[in-house]
Parts: C-alpha cells; sequence; structure tokens
C-alpha cells in the first residue's frame, strides 16, 4: 500500500526556466515520506527523540516531464523493506495519470546514542510496503578525466535539518547550480550516494566533469577540514 500526498506546485520551488527545481522535486516526494511515517509511525520526531534518525545512503530519480507553478501533482511512496543495515523507499509521482517522476532510495537507521547502525531485522517500523519501483541504483559515477574544482560552498544554518547536517534535499540543487549551461534544460536523472555528512558550518569543496559513460556530468564534493569525499553523485538533463 502507498501514501499519497496532492501538492499545488509552489511558486518558490521553481526554477528560472519556469519548471519545478530538483530540490523541489524530492521535497515533495520526501514530505508525503514523513506523511507515511506519521501516520503508520514511528515518526520523525519519535525516533529522533529516542536519539535515532533515518539517514539518506543512496537515491536515484528519474524525471519525465516538467512541472510548472500552481500545477498539482499526486506525489506518492513506499517501504520496500530491507537488508542488513538498509531500509529500501521507493518514490512516485504523476499528474493526470500521467508519470513525472519515479525513484528508489536506500537509508540506514543511526543510533546516535551508541553511534551504531541499526539492523533492519532488529527494528520495528510500521510502513506500508509494495513492490519495489522499476528503478535501478547504478555504482557510483566514474569521470571522464580529471575532476575540476568548481567552488566552494559553506554549509549554513538554512541548510541543516534537525540532525545539524545539511538536508539532503539541498544536494540536488547546490550540484544543479554547478551543472554547465541551464538555459532551457531540464533534469532527466539523479544519483546520489552520501558517503559523509556535512555539518554546520562545513565548506565543501565541489568537484565535477563529465561522467566516464557520456551522458552526463558526474560530481563529487569534499570537506574541506579533513578531506574526506561527502558525496558522489551524477546528472543528466536534457532540452525542455
Amino acid at each position: 500500500m502507498k501514501q499519497i500526498e496532492k501538492y499545488k506546485i509552489n511558486a518558490h520551488d521553481v526554477d528560472f526556466n519556469g519548471i519545478l527545481s530538483p530540490t523541489g522535486y524530492m521535497r515533495y516526494l520526501q514530505d508525503t515520506a514523513y506523511c507515511q511515517m506519521e501516520q503508520d509511525g514511528p515518526s520523525y520526531d519519535e525516533l529522533f527523540d529516542k536519539g535515532l534518525a533515518f539517514i539518506l545512503s543512496r537515491i536515484r530519480i528519474l524525471f519525465f516531464r516538467t512541472v510548472r507553478t500552481h500545477e498539482t501533482v499526486t506525489a506518492s511512496t513506499w517501504s520496500c523493506g530491507g537488508h542488513a543495515a538498509s531500509f529500501i523507499r521507493c518514490y512516485g509521482m504523476e499528474q493526470d495519470g500521467v508519470e513525472i517522476a519515479r525513484g528508489k532510495s536506500v537509508w540506514a537507521l543511526y543510533d546516535f546514542k551508541n553511534g551504531k547502525l541499526k539492523r533492519y531485522s532488529d527494528v520495528k517500523v510500521n510502513y506500508a510496503m509494495d513492490e519495489e519501483a522499476d528503478v535501478d541504483i547504478p555504482r557510483r559515477p566514474e569521470f571522464a578525466g580529471e575532476p575540476v574544482l568548481l567552488g566552494v560552498k559553506k554549509v549554513m544554518y538554512t541548510d541543516v535539518d534537525q540532525n545539524r547536517h545539511m538536508n539532503n534535499t539541498r544536494y540536488a540543487d547546490m550540484l544543479w547550480n554547478f551543472l554547465p549551461d541551464h538555459e532551457d534544460k531540464r533534469i532527466t536523472s539523479l544519483d546520489i550516494s552520501y558517503l559523509n555528512e556535512a555539518p554546520l558550518g562545513c565548506e565543501l569543496e565541489i568537484y565535477g566533469a563529465p561522467s566516464a559513460d557520456g551522458d552526463g556530468y558526474a560530481f563529487r564534493t569534499v570537506r574541506r577540514e579533513d578531506g574526506k569525499v561527502n558525496v558522489l553523485a551524477k546528472i543528466t538533463a536534457t532540452k525542455i
């Protein structure tokens, strides 16, 4: 069974092309997930009060068409079970029965008190389940040549969530900002592997180059203070 929510696209979630931004998509999809957590339990806040939090590990979203200001969409999400320390969640978005986006994500449940990951078999969650979406999460992207430094992003107050780490939805627009030539383009796929958190005040060096497979642009972000890789990602785009 899927959690289904309807949204009217907020004018502040579209970009200069007048279409929903990558982070805009992620916000609506993940808000639907929060609704399911509140409805089925445990909610985000209930987990947080117990010293637990879901941490996004991998996500892939495919985008099939554009959405514009004040259009209405239907977003859906559902649990797909899990294994070891991985919790699988899928997403969908449509408009008048036409598919707009589809995604799959892998999460870990982190125990802040003990500094350990919870195993799927050891955690009681009641989130409604359904079959996995038809989305393959590929291996981490490779670069065609040496990536170059594109810029630096400092993680500020408005970037972080209750964990005081940069919210996972913020990465989509951060990376999209450094994609060469945005004019009349829309995103067609987004792949992000989250390796190390970006806490409040952290400075991220953003490196990029065309992807080795030739169909997109690959990114690597690095924490300036310790040189650890923060995320590896790949974006593909096409003309609107």
